[in-house]
């Protein structure tokens, strides 16, 4: 083997270990759950997580239907209105029309 083949072997050994390498890192720092689950969660009682990117003047100039506002530690916003189809809480999934 001339110094030249040595050199692209060795050349293409490093870019592979390269590729194998990033791989195996962007694997490893995926935020994803292994099971396939939200690994995001709430505190219990929580069902989401609002970020409030107005000014508290926007924010109650704004309208608000079917919904009122609980202040407090947390914050929240409760549904008033009957129209929204909401299943019981021990009805598990149901079918989509």
């Amino acid at each position: 083997m001339d110094r030249f083949s040595k050199f692209l072997v060795a050349v293409l050994g490093i870019a592979l270990l390269a590729v194998v390498l990033s791989l195996f890192l962007a694997a490893g720092g995926s935020r994803r759950n292994p099971l396939g689950e939200n690994g995001l969660g709430n505190p219990p009682g929580i069902s989401d997580r609002l970020d409030l990117i107005d000014s508290v003047e926007a924010w109650d100039r704004g309208r608000r239907e079917h919904v009122v506002v609980r202040a407090g530690q947390p914050a929240a916003l409760v549904l008033t209105s009957q129209r929204i189809n909401t299943p019981a809480p021990d009805a598990g999934p149901r079918p989509r029309s």
